[in-house]
């Protein structure tokens, strides 16, 4: 099939030493039904899953990603680095509230990028969001 992801070169890594958070934190996929562990229980597995080193977090203002991040702070703290990408497709004020929350009101290490202008110019004029 032509554009598929199969079709396309890969690109290089930018992080090669980077490992999903998954993967790094030995973490198993979510079964539907599966018993949920305490906060204390998921900051000590991801404590101990890490070790010494450190992560690198992805946050996209959604509550996957923050709750993820707020877990990783607990059981790291600095040595964790969150990156947010405001795209300017949240709630209005949502991206400043992020910003304010993890880096102001919990002190940690976040990275913030205001993209919203490049993603509207590569938005406009589309009608399908499919």
């Amino acid at each position: 099939m032509r554009g598929s992801r199969t079709d396309r070169p890969a690109k290089p890594a930018r992080f090669p030493h980077a490992v999903p958070i998954r993967r790094a934190c030995a973490l198993r996929e979510p079964s539907f039904g599966a018993p949920l562990i305490g906060i204390d229980a998921a900051v000590a597995e991801i404590r101990a899953a890490v070790g010494e080193g450190s992560v690198l977090c992805a946050m996209s203002g959604g509550v996957d990603s923050a709750v993820t991040a707020l877990l990783v702070h607990k059981a790291i703290g600095s040595r964790l680095t969150s990156i947010f990408v405001d795209t300017g497709l949240l709630r209005l004020d949502e991206g400043r509230k992020v910003i304010e929350t993890f880096s102001g009101k919990l002190q940690m290490n976040l990275q913030a990028v205001n993209a919203s202008e490049i993603f509207y110019k590569e938005l406009a004029g589309i009608t399908d969001p499919e």
